[in-house]
């Protein structure tokens, strides 16, 4: 869908507006502009499911410095006893949060408290959606789940989200454990973005807390795409799974989908 989205709108479509700090970092043409406003448009699609019964949903705001404020959840198993431990999910492209609240409940039953949210300009965040900003936002999200208290914070990042996860201005350090899951090594030439923003230019030294997962049926982000960046952190001490019968994160059958949580849960369970 990345590629499919910066081929359909290269040329001819006027620059968006942009607030202090939403400046592009992938410039050709505008090209960065026009293909997050396409992800935004494609996750603001639909209705969301009705919550389960049986946990918490939290609306949260988090005010930003610029004066926008993010919209996200906290999702929890019990309201009566929080966990000593946080899972911040950062969403792929086209993910809405109120689309994934049933879905990330495998979490919380696993004692996680789970926070999602909505990058800006998607859902009911505020702003323009820019690369450098929601990577930039990461930073003050991070900041307000460690204000909660949280004794451990884990970090799961599904396709663009593991972007996100691995960008030059994510806290990793803060994590006691990450999963990236579908997420390309590199951005495309044609995408015209800073290699400093690519995944496999911000692998640590010491990779023993991260976890990276690619599929052979993903269609979307290909396994060959995801593999210099598993193979980067195996050798910097970290692991790497890539399954034939996987697709891309929620694209895939709910068996699938728990193998990958599961999985997930697993390796963050070996780092406590």
């Amino acid at each position: 869908m990345f590629l499919l989205s910066l081929t359909l709108t290269l040329i001819g479509l006027p620059a968006q507006a942009r607030a202090a700090g939403e400046e592009q970092v992938c410039s050709f043409f505008g090209i960065e502009g026009r293909t997050f406003s396409r992800w935004r448009d494609l996750a603001n699609q639909g209705s969301a499911p009705k919550p389960k019964e049986g946990y918490s949903f939290e609306l949260l705001s988090l005010g930003l410095p610029e004066g926008i404020k993010l919209s996200g959840y906290r999702i929890t198993a019990n309201q009566e006893q929080r966990t000593p431990r946080a899972l911040l999910v950062l969403l792929g492209n086209a993910m809405q949060t109120d689309r994934l609240l049933n879905i990330v409940t495998f979490f919380a039953d696993q004692a996680f408290d789970v926070f999602l949210f909505d990058y800006r300009g998607y859902g009911k965040s505020e702003g323009e959606p820019r690369l450098k900003a929601i990577a930039q936002d990461q930073i003050r999200i991070t900041d307000f789940i460690k204000s909660q208290g949280y004794q451990k914070l884990y970090l799961y990042g599904m396709s663009m989200g593991g972007i996100f996860a691995m960008s030059p201005h994510m806290p990793r350090t803060d994590f006691t454990a990450i999963a990236i899951d579908s997420s390309p090594a590199k951005f495309p030439w044609y995408a015209f973005c800073p290699t400093d923003y690519n995944p496999i230019s911000n692998v640590p030294e010491d990779s023993s807390n991260i976890l990276i997962i690619s599929g052979d049926q993903d269609t979307v982000i290909p396994a060959s795409d995801v593999k210099p960046l598993g193979e980067k952190v195996v050798e910097n001490g970290g692991t790497y799974i890539n399954r034939k019968d996987l697709r891309h994160p929620l694209m895939d059958s709910r068996k699938a989908t728990d193998f990958r949580f599961g999985a997930v849960v697993e390796f963050f369970a070996g780092r406590e």
